[in-house]
């Protein structure tokens, strides 16, 4: 997604057709995405954008930013923010724009470097409604519309919403926020390391807290315990390299091995419960992948 890196671990089988589609109206970026699987993850903005983004069709269990959501919201990520997301069913639809933060100090709108674990804005119903506006006339591609009056108005439209940011003070609020920070220690962990099952002695000396308030915190802000997503992560950075068709191939055995799951029965139980297909399957699709890799590069395993 343009604006920012994320890692979507799928929780479930693809039960319908995903997508992302994008496009520019200079220095503005326009996207929308959708999920067809069950999924959680996280998404981290680039430092030096803003993005608006709006959620339609929200799914049963969504959890958006560690909150229920209804359909229609919409929300600010200032640079540097955090977004989590889960979901048990095939994800909602989204739609984004990603600023240039810079063209917002330039128009002095106050933009602020976000701590991790901060709540996001929630647009008001003024914004939220210009913001789906924009949206579907960037769809639509209007004719009447140049592209430098849609870059425009959606730069009118994130100043505004810059400006109206304001430090949470509902206690729930601030207790979500800290949950949120408690999962973004442990994700920037696993991101850094690559250690898929850190002891939880690890876990605590990442963020500060005890066992029982780092599991109630992933609770809270993923829908499952700290065991459970590591697991999943585990599973996920597995399937990664079994089906990377560059890399050298590797038993199941040797990928499971290094990546923390040491029972092969669990292994392949998860796997197909995770990701709606068997060890066997995957692999034979890897095979393909790589037997075409090397037909098309008859050189590629020479020297």
């Amino acid at each position: 997604m343009p604006g920012t890196s994320a890692h979507i671990i799928k929780a479930g089988p693809s039960r319908e057709s995903g997508y992302i589609e994008t496009s520019q109206y200079g220095s503005l970026r326009v996207a929308w995405f959708r999920y067809g699987h069950a999924n959680m993850g996280y998404v981290r903005v680039d430092d030096d954008v803003v993005i608006l983004a709006v959620v339609r069709r929200v799914q049963p269990e969504t959890r958006w930013n560690g909150a229920s959501t209804s359909d229609g919201d919409a929300y600010l990520y200032p640079p540097g923010s955090m977004h989590f997301s889960t979901a048990s069913t095939p994800g909602s639809d989204v739609g984004m724009m990603v600023v240039d933060s810079e063209a917002l100090t330039k128009r002095n709108a106050r933009v602020p470097r976000w701590r991790s674990g901060h709540l996001v804005p929630r647009l008001d119903s003024r914004d939220t409604a210009e913001l789906t506006s924009l949206l579907a006339s960037a769809r639509q591609h209007s004719p009447g519309r140049r592209d430098g009056s849609l870059e425009g108005d959606a730069l009118g439209l994130a100043v505004r919403a810059a400006s109206r940011i304001a430090s949470p003070s509902d206690p729930g609020t601030v207790r979500l926020a800290s949950d949120r920070r408690i999962v973004a220690d442990v994700v920037d962990y696993l991101e850094a390391t690559r250690e898929w099952h850190p002891p939880m002695e690890r876990l605590h000396d990442i963020s500060g807290y005890s066992d029982r308030r780092i599991e109630s915190a992933f609770e809270a802000v993923m829908g499952v315990t700290p065991g459970a997503y590591l697991r999943a992560r585990a599973l996920s950075a597995a399937r990664t390299r079994l089906l990377d068709p560059v890399a050298i191939p590797a038993t199941v055995t040797q990928v499971a091995l290094d990546h923390g799951l040491a029972h092969l029965g669990r292994f392949s139980a998860y796997y197909q419960m995770q990701f709606g297909e068997s060890l066997s399957e995957s692999l034979r699709r890897a095979s393909g992948d790589h037997a075409r890799r090397d037909t098309q590069h008859p050189r590629a395993l020479e020297g």
